[in-house]
């Protein structure tokens, strides 16, 4: 339960006092001080991991993304029977395909996302935004087109572009949309497409 309340705490100064202000690190220090002091991690901790590194890779803190990645990682390892809908996998994933990506590993985020694909499903884990502030699907597929555009596969763009849309459009959520449109645009401008890249910034 703190960890909760330090996670909840971590976000809501985020929103006040920017990403890198000094007692936004010290709320989600306390994430990490307060997991490293349990006999083991549980299910429980897979939200409070998920937005911890979310901050940490945000404001550019790579140590600590890589800690709270490693963390989400030996939970959902750790712990199989108290994640029987592969929730802190797909967690685990997700931020392991972010972290890839925002540290240019760009084949090792392509392989994090494809193994996140493979367990995913709409009807079972679309209900984990509530919990984790974000469908861990659809986070990491965003980054898909553009990691694949800046790897040269730039005939796939529109593909997973697609699919980004379609996934979106099944989500309904209206908040999420814009950041689709935002990173298919990224993808197209790698891919070239300026026109088709200004067009979705402009949606």
């Amino acid at each position: 339960l703190k960890i909760a309340c330090y996670t909840a705490l971590g976000a809501i100064r985020m929103q006040m006092q920017g990403f890198v202000a000094a007692p936004v690190k010290d709320a989600f220090a306390n994430v990490a001080r307060l997991a490293k002091d349990q006999d083991g991690y549980s299910a429980a901790n897979g939200p409070a991991f998920y937005g911890s590194f979310t901050h940490a890779i945000i404001s550019a803190d790579k140590l600590a993304a890589e800690e709270f990645s490693r963390m989400l990682n030996d939970t959902a390892v750790t712990d199989p029977a108290g994640d029987p809908n592969k929730e802190l996998r797909l967690a685990s994933l997700n931020v392991e395909t972010s972290l890839h990506f925002y540290t240019g590993a760009f084949d090792k985020a392509s392989a994090a996302f494809h193994a996140l694909r493979a367990d995913y499903d709409i009807a079972q884990h679309g209900t984990m935004i509530s919990s984790y502030g974000a469908d861990t699907y659809a986070a990491a597929q965003m980054f898909e087109g553009t990691t694949r555009a800046i790897c040269g596969d730039t005939h796939l763009v529109a593909e997973l572009i697609a699919e980004t849309d379609a996934h979106q459009e099944r989500l309904n959520i209206p908040v999420m949309q814009p950041w689709a449109q935002i990173w298919g645009a990224v993808a197209l401008y790698y891919a070239g497409q300026i026109d088709a890249a200004i067009a979705r910034v402009q949606r």
